[in-house]
């Protein structure tokens, strides 16, 4: 497969007098199209993440709507233990502190510092003030129930599975917001194996969603994940790495002959005036005969795709009917569709 600076050098060359600035920005525009026209196999990805078991070791000082806090000597050896381990750092923790009296709310960690009093103590800073009353020395739970996606390009989970106590997290398990936990938990008392995985919120920095792991998973787990991602653009800094090859899937001339219809001879078209190049071809006929190539390669690929892993088939039940949450679905026509929402 070519790289994108060869794809980019192809397609000028289809287009005597086309910039090769613009050509570049054409086939960056055409691989971001065809990377949204299906889910395509090649997206598929797994990874692992960890939620490791509960800290409470010592306690915690805090004022109440101050944005930090300060952990004892216990408190600090316990968090030092888990960032040393980096599976996964504190930054990417939780905390929840014993108000007096009250039902502490779940903080994200933004910044720990481990050498306060002398490296006797431990500093950490909250995402957002801490409502709790004033406490000198309160109790705290540190957990991971807040995730975050593997990949800047993520598009959704498939599935959470732990292989350490046989289940997973899939379909209709993945489907919701945390307003659902708002209802059931509101003061989110349940805690210790996660069977449920919803949509939180996004995050402030980069703009990539958050997850809520419900009920929280204080007793620790190791999750093996499948995902789906969009594909990262084109990026012509480095034109020698694979990195930034066209998946064995996409043929080359299924881009080129994409970004022909949609950009290259559309632009030419209306440009013609401006260069002599452009003035004689048949911009209409090139056009039409770009988009016939361009739809025929792509029912190939899509047909490879589907042969490697089935994405066209909406019935996965047998007999025609597939398993809902509520039993089983009928058969799966056009009036169905319409008339249903279907939840994978």
């Amino acid at each position: 497969m070519s790289s994108f600076a060869d794809l980019a050098a192809q397609l000028a060359g289809r287009l005597p007098g086309l910039s090769p600035f613009l050509a570049e920005t054409f086939i960056t525009q055409g691989w971001d199209k065809i990377r949204n026209l299906r889910l395509w196999s090649f997206l598929v990805e797994d990874t692992y993440m960890i939620c490791p078991a509960q800290i409470t070791a010592g306690s915690f000082n805090f004022v109440q709507f101050a944005t930090t806090a300060i952990g004892n000597t216990a408190a600090r050896t316990a968090l030092l233990a888990q960032n040393t381990s980096g599976q996964p750092l504190v930054t990417a923790l939780q905390i929840r502190f014993q108000g007096l009296s009250q039902t502490s709310q779940i903080y994200q960690i933004t910044a720990v510092d481990f050498t306060t009093g002398g490296n006797t103590q431990v500093t950490i800073t909250t995402d957002r003030p801490i409502l709790e009353l004033t406490n000198p020395a309160s109790n705290y739970l540190v957990y991971r129930c807040y995730i975050r996606p593997p990949v800047t390009d993520f598009m959704r989970f498939i599935s959470l599975t732990d292989m350490n106590n046989g289940y997973t997290i899939e379909k209709v398990r993945l489907v919701g917001t945390s307003q659902i936990n708002d209802r059931r938990d509101p003061q989110r008392q349940a805690l210790g194996m996660a069977y449920w995985c919803y949509f939180y919120k996004f995050a402030t920095a980069g703009r990539q969603p958050i997850y809520e792991l419900w009920p929280g998973p204080t007793n620790g787990q190791q999750w093996w994940v499948k995902y789906r991602r969009r594909g990262l653009p084109p990026n012509f800094v480095d034109a020698t790495s694979n990195d930034y090859l066209l998946p064995d899937l996409i043929p080359d001339d299924l881009l080129i002959q994409y970004v022909l219809w949609s950009n290259a001879y559309p632009f030419a078209k209306a440009n013609a005036g401006h260069f002599p190049a452009f003035r004689s071809a048949q911009w209409a006929s090139l056009i039409e005969v770009a988009k016939g190539s361009y739809d025929g390669l792509l029912i190939d690929a899509k047909r490879q795709d589907d042969n490697q892993a089935t994405q066209s088939v909406l019935n996965k039940g047998r007999l025609g009917y597939r398993e809902s949450p509520a039993g089983f679905y009928g058969p799966i026509d056009a009036k169905f569709i319409q008339s249903h929402a279907i939840t994978w």
